[in-house]
């Protein structure tokens, strides 16, 4: 014979709507006398309830109501009252760029992955399933030394930016009413040096030494007869150094480039079209150098060639080159170039450095600053703060070969040690 299942005994005891039913106070076998507020809230899909310290009806009535308004006015005000985890503001920001900035055109695709970078070290420090409320704004006054145990070569620039992001998600976040304002971090303030932004680029003897390198590397790939994909990426990269060299590009804009934004002439020249989308300051504007030749040696073995295709492609599919495979492939590179040069090629060069010495070269060449500027997509004052000081030298030698010297005695004389009267000095 069979027996009757014993019926489940319901969990909640006693039930006291609040105005009617949006919210109630009720008590739970398991929890003793006391009352509990319970409130669904439906913006966040989730039930708010707390203990009212109470067993007596009344009181936790007029307990209940009180809550009951207060709550109700976050709710409408739009106020989050379960408090997120770090990883998920970081991941709700991060939607937000890509739908309102991104995806609108005002803020470029690298730029969101610059962002999405700086705020992964702001989960390494407070972790990712750390919730916001639990973490005392002044943590993050020792975000400076976490940084730098972390990364020790790291300037505080670079940490300066990752603090300037971060605060800008509390900010979004205080104002969508996910976070009080009262969890916004307060870091330690840097002093950035002032010759910090120095660029550090590739000099002339370096790139010399890296060309002869990567031109033939990519016949030394274990896939080279059948021209595989090592093969591939290996002459991609070495074409795309070539080019970064001879046109001033960033990074991330060389990368972006499709087919259908160049020109190639027959004088073996080349005119480049870079988006406002693509560009960091949100811009466009068109370049026209040498070497155009690279473009058309990149369509003689690349298998995607139609005007919407990436210059820069995967071997095996039809999209862009995986931006971190070029970096695995660039460090891999410059420890060959190490193998056969040494302490003759700095292990700390990096791609950007080769805008650098398009740059530099313009300079010494006595390009005019602001012609550069204009071709780089960057402004004057960006020409003469950061890249200027490579010609130091040239002027230091320009003027030591002036005719004008002090002899012993402070008396301004000329190379023959005649001495020179200023204009308009006192007999």
């Amino acid at each position: 014979m069979k027996t009757k299942r014993s019926q489940k005994l319901p969990c909640i005891t006693h039930k006291h709507l609040i105005y009617g039913g949006p919210a109630m106070i009720c008590r739970y076998r398991h929890c003793g006398d006391n009352f509990y507020f319970r409130m669904w809230i439906p913006n966040e899909k989730k039930i708010l309830q707390h203990s009212l310290k109470t067993n007596d009806l009344d009181l936790a009535k007029q307990k209940a109501e009180r809550d009951f308004i207060r709550i109700q006015g976050k709710v409408q005000s739009g106020e989050k009252l379960f408090s997120l985890t770090a990883e998920e503001l970081r991941e709700e920001f991060l939607s937000h760029t890509k739908s309102n900035l991104v995806d609108t055109g005002r803020l470029s695709k690298g730029r969101l992955a610059n962002i999405g970078y700086q705020t992964k070290h702001y989960l390494e420090f407070v972790g990712v399933r750390e919730r916001i409320h639990s973490i005392p704004p002044e943590t993050f006054q020792d975000y400076v030394a976490f940084r730098r145990k972390e990364q020790k070569d790291i300037r505080f620039g670079t940490i300066r930016n990752e603090q300037i992001t971060i605060a800008s998600m509390y900010k979004w976040a205080v104002k969508r009413g996910l976070i009080s304002i009262n969890q916004s971090p307060v870091f330690e303030r840097i002093k950035v040096p002032s010759d910090e932004g120095k660029r550090e680029g590739i000099s002339i003897q370096e790139y010399r030494r890296l060309c002869a390198v990567s031109r033939h590397w990519y016949k030394k790939a274990n896939d080279a007869s059948k021209q595989g994909e090592l093969w591939y990426y290996r002459r991609l990269l070495h074409d795309f150094i070539v080019l970064q060299s001879n046109f001033g590009f960033r990074t991330g804009e060389l990368y972006a480039l499709r087919w259908e934004d160049v020109e190639i002439y027959k004088d073996g020249t080349a005119r480049v079209y870079i988006s406002a989308e693509n560009s960091k300051v949100r811009k466009k504007r068109m370049v026209t150098s040498r070497r155009g030749d690279v473009f058309a040696r990149i369509k003689s073995y690349s298998k995607y060639t139609a005007p919407q295709d990436f210059i820069f492609s995967s071997f095996y599919k039809n999209r862009q080159w995986n931006r971190q495979m070029v970096y695995r492939f660039f460090r891999l590179l410059v420890k060959e170039v190490r193998a056969c040069y040494g302490d003759e090629f700095d292990a700390g060069r990096v791609l950007y450095g080769l805008r650098h010495l398009y740059i530099s070269v313009k300079l010494l060449g006595g390009a005019d600053p602001w012609a550069i500027a204009r071709i780089t997509g960057t402004s004057l004052r960006q020409i003469t703060a950061t890249y200027d000081d490579v010609k130091d030298d040239q002027v230091s030698k320009k003027l030591l070969s002036m005719n004008i010297r002090f002899d012993r005695d402070g008396n301004l004389v000329d190379r023959k040690g005649h001495e020179i009267t200023l204009e308009g000095e006192d007999d």
